[in-house]
């Protein structure tokens, strides 16, 4: 911005914060607060969901901290107590392994002839 634009821009300025402020209706003000609504209260069927969730939101918090947690102690006197069976299983399993390595050459299309 050139400093005659910026003299122009600070000279309109001074214009309009000289001119009269507008007059205001004297009863705008009263409209105004007419227009708005009435608050209503809620219907008292609206919010027995509250008094419903609240308790089962604090009840669920307090079992999940009060109820005993397994302690490590006792996951591994479990694992201790199990018992590995070496039966053979009643279906037999086929398993197929590829050992080739694919070539990623070999996957892709051939390139256009570019000479």
């Amino acid at each position: 911005m050139t400093p005659d634009e910026r003299g122009r821009l600070e000279d309109l300025e001074a214009q309009l914060r000289g001119l009269p402020r507008p007059q205001v209706p004297p009863d705008l003000a009263d409209r105004l607060i007419a227009k708005i609504p009435t608050g209503r209260a809620a219907p008292r069927d609206a919010m027995p969901w509250r008094w419903v969730a609240v308790p089962l939101v604090a009840a669920a918090a307090l079992l999940i901290v009060l109820l005993p947690q397994p302690r490590a102690r006792d996951m591994a006197r479990r694992v201790r107590s199990t018992t590995i069976t070496t039966s053979k299983p009643d279906t037999d399993v086929i398993v197929r392994s590829y050992t080739k390595e694919t070539d990623p050459c070999n996957i892709l299309p051939p390139l256009p002839d570019w000479r």
